[in-house]
């Protein structure tokens, strides 16, 4: 779930996350398959190459899904944090979305494709004339979450959904900023994260610097919300990095990584600035070794 790679001598790092429906096959593919598809179709670490690697390989593996028998599906967010030109991009389909934070507050990075938030989905599937409205029970009363028929998903991008292919596309959105001088953390968590936590309360937690690695960050956060009842998978993955690097500095590479390096704040964080299990965590490596594992 986390890849580091040489883009035409960019260095490049990548994690993802993924929640799967309809069975495990969706989103065990995702996991195995989708970093190494955007390795191979990257000619370069530009955003725009990117982008164009992220969905074209995004497409690959939602074809290859819908081809293999199952019609099990997964949301799929991959993040990535170009080391050598400072920059960080962020590419989801579905609800599993990224914050990223720093000592000047937090901004969520993705689009939720819930029907019931997300009123550009609802405009596409219907223009495709596919009928939405929320479950009936037995005795005839609407409840949950508005739903796309026939399928019955809340969410409709996705990879995989063999069953729903006339309105589920893997296209995702890609969200970019500059990566933040002062170091800071970027945080990836599954909607049963996020439906039990703020963006605000996740960043506060970041904020305090109260661990020693990514892994227990992000273990914070999720317990933070399963202390609130379970709900939905709860899964996190961090990055954590270090400030940027002046060019006279004698430490090699544009960020240095530190056990704690989310800068503790005086102030809670700031709203968001921008638009808005099991646990797996990584550690950015010494980024002076552009082929180092992640640890």
């Amino acid at each position: 779930m986390t890849q580091s790679a040489s883009l035409a001598g960019d260095r490049c790092y990548f994690m993802l996350i993924a929640d799967g429906h309809g069975g495990h096959d969706a989103v065990q593919s995702a996991a195995q398959w989708i970093l190494p598809l955007i390795v191979q179709e990257a000619r370069n670490g530009s955003g725009t190459e990117l982008n164009r690697a992220c969905v074209t390989s995004f497409r690959t593996l939602h074809e290859e899904i819908c081809t293999s028998g199952t019609t099990s599906g997964s949301t799929l967010t991959v993040c990535c944090i170009n080391a050598s030109r400072q920059e960080l991009h962020v590419w989801n389909v579905g609800d599993s979305l990224a914050v990223l934070v720093d000592a000047d507050g937090h901004a969520p990075l993705g689009v939720s494709h819930r029907l019931g938030i997300n009123p550009d989905e609802q405009s596409r599937l219907q223009a495709l004339g596919v009928k939405l409205s929320r479950a009936t029970t037995a005795d005839g009363k609407e409840g949950g979450p508005l739903r796309a028929w026939p399928g019955g998903l809340a969410v409709t991008r996705a990879v995989g959904d063999a069953d729903c292919m006339s309105y589920v596309i893997p296209a995702p959105v890609w969200s970019r900023c500059p990566v933040p001088p002062k170091g800071g953390a970027l945080l990836a968590c599954t909607d049963g994260v996020w439906d039990l936590l703020t963006a605000d309360e996740a960043a506060t937690i970041l904020l305090k610097g109260e661990y020693d690695s990514a892994r227990d960050a992000a273990r914070q956060v999720v317990r933070k919300a399963l202390s609130r009842g379970l709900v939905d998978d709860t899964t996190a993955v961090a990055m954590l990095f270090g400030p940027r690097l002046d060019d006279d500095d004698d430490t090699e590479g544009p960020l240095a990584t530190k056990a704690a390096a989310v800068l503790e704040s005086p102030e809670p964080p700031r709203r968001a600035r921008g638009k808005s299990a099991e646990l797996e965590v990584q550690v950015l490596p010494d980024l002076k070794d552009p082929d180092s594992d992640y640890v």
